[in-house]
């Protein structure tokens, strides 16, 4: 790849993540020793040093060592060329400069970060708080393990999927397991669960869950779900939770999913979706992008791709406004925005969806 393509790429990066933002508008203010930026972003020594070492190569920052911390500072010829290299894509947005396998591997960072940092969706009281309002309990659900429900879902799934005993269920996005225990308990020993994540930290954790558990039918596999390492015709049921719509290709992720669902085979998904546009600036919110909220689509084209998959008998089963405080906001995003989005025809829409393959 050229030399200047790979610094692009390494600019964009830094832009990618809510804390790496945080950090930039810290520094605007001047200097700031590491352990200031630890005591305000309230993460961990090892993930405060994974975004440093990112925003170091994109030449956006410099580190200088004193004593025992180092210190970090703008470099005002890093930032202006990250200026000059966003500026051309002002028309397309950050999102839409980070697309297909960018947006992945972004979404993958976030959530093995998940997993070393026991925070939702990378860390940070704003993301935690981002999905505390758009996460619903499970806690009741037979079968429920609290160490594999990290808090990342929009909707119970599993509630509505009406799995039967004997049932092979595919999870898609499976995190840390959830929604697969849970399924368990709804196909008992004779069905057979699959989850499907392409996380390793969350594979890894699923894993470990799993072993304490001691459940025998349900796997974990690494993978696409783009292009998942399931055969054709291999599930009664399909769940997924609040990932689908974190995704660039939906109509292939709907393809994929009637090919492995066995004929007469059903899906069952909870996803975010929006009714109206969102505000430019928080459309090119790149952080809220894997906080589920910027990359969602239209309800009404979510749907157009489950019927051009050729799915019968497409319905929501739920839906329910999601209300987001100004603290869940991204936190360069000015208060007019904020309002823009309260009270225009705007909505992000948690819904849970299904359709039968025929």
């Amino acid at each position: 790849m050229d030399k200047k393509l790979k610094q692009s790429a390494k600019t964009f990066k830094a832009f990618c993540d809510e804390n790496r933002l945080a950090v930039l508008t810290m520094l605007l203010d001047g200097e700031k020793c590491a352990c200031e930026l630890l005591d305000a972003l309230k993460i961990g020594q090892p993930t405060l040093s994974h975004h440093m070492k990112i925003l170091c190569e994109s030449g956006v920052v410099k580190g200088r060592r004193d004593g025992k911390w180092t210190h970090y500072s703008v470099d005002k010829a890093g930032a202006e060329n990250a200026k000059k290299l966003l500026e051309r894509f002002t028309e397309t947005s950050p999102v839409s400069a980070c697309r297909g396998n960018d947006i992945k591997e972004m979404v993958k960072e976030r959530y093995n970060d998940a997993v070393s940092s026991g925070c939702c969706c990378g860390s940070g009281k704003i993301s935690n708080k981002l999905y505390s309002i758009m996460s619903e309990d499970y806690s009741r659900m037979k079968g429920y393990e609290p160490d594999a429900d990290l808090g990342f879902g929009c909707g119970v799934p599993t509630r509505y999927a009406a799995i039967k005993p004997g049932n092979t269920v595919v999870d898609l996005g499976s995190g840390a397991g959830n929604d697969c225990f849970v399924a368990r308990a709804e196909t008992g020993k004779s069905g057979h669960v699959i989850g499907v994540d392409f996380a390793p930290a969350m594979i890894a954790k699923a894993r470990k869950n799993a072993k304490k558990l001691g459940v025998k039918n349900v796997e974990f596999k690494r993978g696409d779900i783009e292009n998942m390492p399931v055969a054709k015709n291999t599930a009664d049921v399909v769940i997924s939770n609040c990932v689908l719509n974190l995704l660039p290709k939906k109509d292939k992720i709907f393809h994929e999913i009637k090919r492995v669902l066995k004929p007469g085979g059903h899906f069952c998904v909870s996803d975010i979706v929006l009714e109206g546009e969102l505000p430019a600036r928080l459309r090119n919110a790149v952080a809220m992008y894997v906080g589920c909220v910027a990359g969602a689509i239209q309800k009404k084209e979510y749907l157009n791709e489950i019927s051009k998959a050729g799915f019968k008998k497409a319905k929501v089963l739920k839906e329910r406004k999601v209300q987001i405080p100004d603290d869940a906001f991204p936190r360069d995003l000015d208060a007019e925005t904020i309002k823009d989005f309260k009270n225009g025809n705007c909505a992000v829409l948690s819904v849970t969806v299904t359709g039968v393959k025929p």
